[in-house]
């Protein structure tokens, strides 16, 4: 593992112009001394069951470009707590050194501190912070929730209770479960209960060593988008009875989207294709949303034309959200944080009277507990949540694993260079 206080002095000097300007014309009260970075990590698979995890680190407000991601090490395995336990200890005890040391600026002779956040998928997150996997009951490696709660208590603010439209809720409001956040010193006091429930979804000490979860683990837009998209095809998939599937497959096809049923050799079960990156972007901006859940809903089912009109408004809704993510606050189509919060309340509202309350789960959580308070947040530094995607981050890990030898099994490659080569 390399000495990471001389990387951060070398990177100062190749800090783009966007990055400093960002910095000098933010609130000094507010970002003064920090130089906001993101620590992203990332497991890819292969064909042949070779599996690598990387992990690199950006300047918040530097092209959204694999090229700005400056590798910090590449190792061969799959993502476990007990591989990544290996693994990070070193670097994540850098990185505390580095948050107590100050570099300067050698173009503007400014002093910095570095400030460090974890960015990557649901997966990764979860090991990196402790947490259960998605599909638990306490799920949510950022504040308590569960399930059975989530499921029970979805309010939109200002319509199903008293708060006012277009804020959070009131911290006396008793028509919601206000989840509380994983701090640190929350998950300590949680890992000193047994192994179970009272646990809430914290299983193993965390390897992420900085402070709060609310803002310094961000959800990973790029999944979130995909999550989402997920959640909805599939409600939508999950009521298409069989004799209208061969005409859901044309209209599928229509997109450039491959869909099929199948039944298994060894079992009974109906499979279905499983959709991920571009067939899901596809499907949210493309699909006649009116003419599937035409085909999807019984012509004498109840309610017939006021559920296909909920679920037009819920799809437009949900990729205005994902759209808005990638806009700066003066574009037209941004939607601020206030607002993002309230129409994300109003789209799984729409999930649940659509498609049932099962399909509240993961990703659906992060749309009306955590997306919004990341707006604020970085908002507040003077960024957009365009800095949460990590598609960058896994071309990134793509190309550094082709170029690591594959003999070398639960080994770290060490410091990986721009040009993929290991430093070590």
């Amino acid at each position: 593992m390399v000495d990471l206080v001389p990387f951060i002095e070398f990177s100062l000097l190749v800090v783009p112009e966007s990055v400093r300007k960002s910095l000098s014309s933010a609130p000094p009260d507010i970002i003064a001394a920090l130089f906001p970075g993101r620590v992203g990590a990332d497991g890819r698979g292969f064909a042949d069951d070779y599996q690598t995890i990387g992990a690199f680190l950006r300047w918040f407000g530097s092209d959204t470009t694999a090229l700005n991601e400056f590798p910090l090490f590449m190792i061969e395995g799959k993502e476990s707590y007990e591989l990544l336990a290996r693994t990070v200890k070193s670097l994540f005890k850098s990185l505390v050194d580095i948050e107590r040391h100050e570099f300067t600026d050698p173009t503007t002779q400014r002093t910095y501190r570095v400030l460090f956040h974890l960015l990557s998928d649901w997966v990764m997150e979860a090991e990196l912070t402790g947490g259960d996997e998605a599909k638990a009951v306490y799920f949510c490696f950022m504040c308590d929730a569960d399930k059975v709660s989530m499921r029970a208590t979805i309010m939109i603010i200002g319509i199903t209770c008293k708060c006012p439209i277009g804020v959070r809720h009131l911290p006396d409001c008793k028509d919601v479960v206000h989840f509380v956040l994983k701090s640190t010193d929350v998950i300590e006091e949680l890992l000193r209960q047994p192994q179970g429930p009272d646990r809430k979804g914290v299983i193993n000490p965390p390897l992420w060593p900085f402070g709060t979860l609310a803002n310094r683990v961000f959800q990973d837009t790029l999944h979130w988008a995909m999550g989402i998209t997920r959640t909805i095809s599939d409600g939508l998939l999950q009521m298409t009875p069989p004799r209208a599937r061969p005409e859901m497959i044309k209209l599928f096809a229509d997109i450039n989207v491959k869909l099929r049923w199948w039944m298994e050799n060894d079992s009974k079960k109906i499979k279905r294709t499983k959709f991920l990156g571009t067939p899901l972007r596809r499907i949210l901006s493309l699909l006649d949303v009116r003419a599937a859940h035409e085909l999807a809903i019984p012509a004498d089912a109840p309610g017939r034309d006021e559920t296909i009109q909920r679920a037009v408004e819920l799809w437009t809704l949900v990729d205005r959200l994902v759209t808005s993510l990638a806009m700066l606050p003066d574009e037209v189509g941004h939607i601020p944080p206030a607002d993002f919060k309230f129409l994300a309340d109003v789209a799984i509202m729409r999930i649940k009277d659509v498609y049932g309350v099962m399909f509240l789960a993961a990703y659906t959580h992060a749309t009306t507990d955590h997306i919004a308070a990341q707006l604020e947040y970085l908002q507040a530094l003077g960024f957009t949540l365009n800095m949460l995607n990590a598609q960058s981050i896994e071309l990134r890990n793509q190309a550094g694993s082709s170029r690591v030898p594959r003999a070398r099994p639960l080994a770290c490659i060490g410091a990986v260079t721009s040009s993929g080569s290991s430093t070590q």
